[in-house]
């Protein structure tokens, strides 16, 4: 199993949550269900057309509504993702999880954030988080600075691209909050519970993917690599087609053995992640790096408490 920045427990939405209930809305406004005695059986019987429509504007009035909820009785989820985990109620089978530098620069609002309450509000209102406590919302977010060059993309200064004051700040917590905390407790656990587990980190960006520099090492920007993208392209560094083929050596690798590492050991070799929290960082230069950067804020979002 390879995760490409995502985990077992990075879906936290319960079903009375805003954002679903806007999508609900949204839904029936275009299936003409509105009004209907029984909704559910109006949109049974509503045209396919209509309800194909309405599927989509449920989405573009609230994108954080989609994925499983949380509730109680329930079979599959009935508790946070995250105490499953940590009960080990998970596949334990050999895996990778991995993740980009810089993961929420693509998934936060560059338009918005200006304020501090500004970012309160989308962690309050916004269904991903699955956050709905004030008092910890407000915690959470005083584990990361307000200067700029703090904030994601990581080791760009104070610039902030003409997009708004706490955009960086914003991405940063989101790109832990919903991609790189659960992550790492995956990991964790895996590590508690005996099973074989290795871990990545992008930190360098395929640069014509997108508009890259206010970007950084975007989310997604392992794809472009994994299906063997960079090659193709007129501008691809030598370091960054190595860094593809190194790519394909270690999923494949994986794949078929179930341990990444070739085995004839033509690449840097991918230690398991560990009780050394132990990653492989992915650039033209190949490194071992320790997963460890932001362990406070990470911690506190794993807490059941900023959920409640």
């Amino acid at each position: 199993m390879i995760l490409e920045s995502g985990s077992p427990e990075d879906q936290i939405r319960r079903p009375n949550d805003q954002p679903r209930e806007i999508a609900l809305q949204a839904l029936l406004n275009v299936t003409q269900c509105t009004n209907a005695t029984d909704s559910y059986e109006c949109l049974r019987n509503a045209p396919s057309e209509l309800v194909s429509q309405g599927n989509i504007q449920a989405l573009q009035a609230a994108p954080g509504a989609v994925g499983p909820v949380i509730y109680e009785g329930d079979d599959f989820l009935p508790e946070l993702p995250t105490q499953r985990v940590r009960d080990g109620k998970f596949a334990k089978v050999p895996f990778v999880n991995g993740a980009q530098l810089d993961e929420g620069t693509l998934l936060s609002d560059v338009s918005s954030p200006e304020t501090e309450q500004d970012i309160l509000n989308i962690l309050i209102t916004t269904g991903a988080y699955g956050i709905k406590n004030l008092t910890a919302a407000q915690q959470l977010v005083s584990y990361y600075p307000a200067d700029p060059s703090a904030g994601s993309p990581y080791g760009t200064g104070n610039e902030t691209f003409g997009f708004a004051a706490q955009w960086k700040r914003l991405a940063s917590i989101t790109g832990d909050a919903i991609i790189q905390a659960h992550r790492r407790l995956h990991l964790q656990s895996a590590v508690k519970y005996g099973v074989p587990t290795w871990s990545y980190l992008f930190t360098e960006a395929y640069v014509e993917a997108i508009d890259w520099i206010p970007y950084g090492v975007f989310h997604t920007n392992d794809i472009f690599f994994v299906f063997q993208r960079i090659h193709n392209s007129p501008n691809a560094t030598a370091g960054l087609i190595g860094l593809e083929e190194a790519v394909l050596d270690y999923w494949t690798t994986f794949a078929y053995n179930l341990d990444p590492n070739p085995t004839q050991g033509k690449r840097p070799y991918w230690p398991q992640y560990g009780n050394n929290a132990t990653l492989l960082q992915l650039a033209s230069n190949i490194s071992i790096a320790s997963d460890t950067f932001r362990q406070e804020a990470m911690e506190f979002i794993e807490s059941p408490y900023l959920y409640n």
